[in-house]
């Protein structure tokens, strides 16, 4: 039986601040509770938007390109990423993370309506 490593590389499409990070047999530990609102889209899921719960904060442990052991916490927009990646490896879509039923529009429609802002996913959340 072949054993084949898991890895993920991220680039955050943003500043330069989030280079190109490469992560072979990543391990995650998530820091908090996972009530962060994350707009969040994906290639394999095109064409849609959705706000997923995340955690704020995770201690990433992997092996770099190099073969050399890497530890870091990570908070914030590169937490997000990590936690979007990681679960791609486990079978995963930010579908699966919706803060809400509500929480998933056409990439359009989302963008036209701001129906995926906090004020109108909390609106809606209270009328459930």
């Amino acid at each position: 039986m072949e054993v084949r490593p898991q890895d993920f590389d991220f680039k955050h499409p943003g500043p330069a601040e989030f280079p190109l990070e490469i992560h072979v047999n990543p391990e995650v530990e998530v820091e908090g509770e996972r009530n962060l609102m994350s707009p969040e889209g994906c290639l394999s899921v095109p064409g849609f938007r959705g706000v997923a719960a995340r955690y704020p904060a995770l201690r990433l442990k992997s092996t770099d390109r190099f073969g050399n052991f890497a530890e870091k916490l990570l908070e914030g927009p590169p937490a997000i990423i990590v936690q979007h990646e990681f679960d791609h490896l486990n079978g995963h879509v930010y579908l699966d993370r919706l803060w809400s039923p509500a929480a998933l529009g056409y990439e359009e429609e989302t963008a036209r309506y701001s129906s995926l802002s906090k004020e109108y996913l909390e609106r809606y959340s209270e009328l459930v």
